[in-house]
């Protein structure tokens, strides 16, 4: 139910004062001095008599009337979806392939997410974490990791734009590894956060989601083959 809002107009109201024959001003009145009934008329004159002229009506208002303002704040909703390892095992990497015993494997992982599809949908924001590289063939699973590309094809038809990338696996196959994970992920078209290509690429982020800005950073705290 909505509250009606009152409408206030201003009305102006005017207030004349005569001077009447007999009648004493209040100059007059604190002086002391009087006036006798037999001096001149007064040079304003009250007219009793109706007018004949019609009343000037007054000048319609154009547009909407005056309201109350309405301060409170719009209420934004945003639905938002994080996912934790996206984990690439050697099991994984070898059920995504389409062309078994070809020379060269292509791979398709878009089967992966069938069930779950429905809950991205609903989303307005999908942010999920690559644990592991993509640093190209030889693909390897644990314990250092290399997927396939088109992982990333995958989880971006499914609807992730986010991507995080620092993680305890983020060095898996060394320096190169990790610059080739930031390019192709910056490539496929997510907005790839916790580590870059070169020094000049934000490894940060901030996204609008439905009117909300949203800060989104990425870090970790060990990788393997360094002391923690």
């Amino acid at each position: 139910m909505r509250k009606r809002r009152s409408t206030n107009i201003p009305i102006l109201i005017c207030i004349a004062s005569f001077i009447l024959p007999g009648c004493q001003t209040m100059d007059s009145q604190s002086s002391g001095a009087s006036h006798p009934s037999t001096t001149s008329a007064p040079t304003m004159t009250v007219v009793t008599e109706p007018s004949s002229e019609e009343p000037a009506l007054p000048t319609p208002i154009s547009g909407p009337l005056p309201t109350e303002a309405n301060n409170e704040p719009e209420e934004i909703r945003v639905i938002i979806t994080a996912v934790g390892d996206v984990l690439m095992h050697k099991a994984v990497i070898d059920g995504g392939q389409t062309n078994p015993g070809e020379a060269e494997p292509q791979y398709d992982y878009t089967y992966c997410f069938q069930y779950v599809r429905p809950f991205f949908e609903k989303s307005d924001l999908a942010i999920g974490n690559i644990e592991g590289t993509l640093a190209g063939p030889p693909y390897t699973g644990f314990p250092s990791f290399s997927a396939p590309d088109e992982i990333a094809d995958a989880l971006y038809d499914v609807g992730f734009r986010v991507v995080c990338a620092a993680n305890n696996h983020s060095i898996d196959k060394g320096l190169d590894g990790l610059i080739r994970t930031a390019t192709v992920l910056r490539e496929k078209g997510f907005t790839a956060i916790g580590t870059r290509p070169d020094e000049e690429t934000p490894m940060d982020a901030i996204a609008d989601v439905g009117g909300i800005r949203l800060g989104i950073m990425n870090y970790t705290w060990e990788t393997i083959g360094t002391k923690t």
